[in-house]
């Protein structure tokens, strides 16, 4: 559970009604396509079905299109996950072990992905409706995965000011999870060996295709 929700990587109440779903894509492309490259810190919260914290988490991301992602927790419990585009690493020092895994559909399905894959694949993977404030500064996206198999029910994602602020996810269970983004910068070329599992770490851990 915990590496599904860190591969989730992602109640915010908006006043206006939902568009239609076409309408609500387009507009949510086109906010993700502003976005070539993201980095930010996150802090990440799960509650149960009962409202009580399961899980508190911060860190680093950083995403490049496409599909290039690093969601790197800092703390409590240190963990990375990095895909270079063809194939995800998760990476557990405390266990000093690397799980490998394919970059397939199920997994380009999952909310790090939707911020690094193809917006125009939008339609193929999720239900988009869309709402937003009075005032038009903050608006709201809520999408539903098509997929029966996928890792979350529902996502919501928010943007200030036409950047991504919040994630909340809610999954089989009943459990939500939020992530709020700071210090976001977009568009900066990120090195290249951001997105890859630096050699030592394979060399010295148990590594694990799946």
């Amino acid at each position: 559970m915990l590496k599904q929700i860190t591969l989730a990587v992602v109640g915010f109440c908006l006043a206006s009604t939902a568009m239609a779903d076409q309408q609500a894509v387009e507009a949510l492309n086109k906010l993700l396509e502003k976005s070539h490259s993201i980095t930010a810190q996150f802090h990440q919260i799960t509650l149960n079905a009962a409202g009580n914290r399961t899980q508190k988490s911060e860190g680093l991301v950083a995403v490049s299109r496409p599909n290039q992602f690093r969601w790197e927790v800092t703390g409590p419990f240190p963990q990375l996950v990095i895909s270079d585009g063809a194939k995800v690493w998760v990476y557990d020092p405390d266990l000093e072990q690397v799980t490998v895994q394919k970059l397939d559909k199920q997994i380009s399905t999952t909310p790090a992905l939707l911020l690094s894959g193809d917006v125009n694949k939008l339609a193929d993977n999720f239900e988009v409706v869309k709402m937003g404030d009075a005032k038009g500064k903050s608006v709201g996206f809520k999408l539903t995965p098509k997929a029966k198999d996928s890792v979350f029910e529902a996502l919501r994602l928010t943007f200030n000011n036409d950047v991504l602020a919040n994630m909340k996810l809610t999954d089989s269970l009943g459990a939500h999870t939020t992530i709020d983004f700071t210090d976001i910068s977009t568009n900066n070329k990120i090195p290249a060996d951001k997105f890859k599992l630096p050699a030592d770490v394979l060399k010295s851990a148990d590594v694990i295709e799946e």
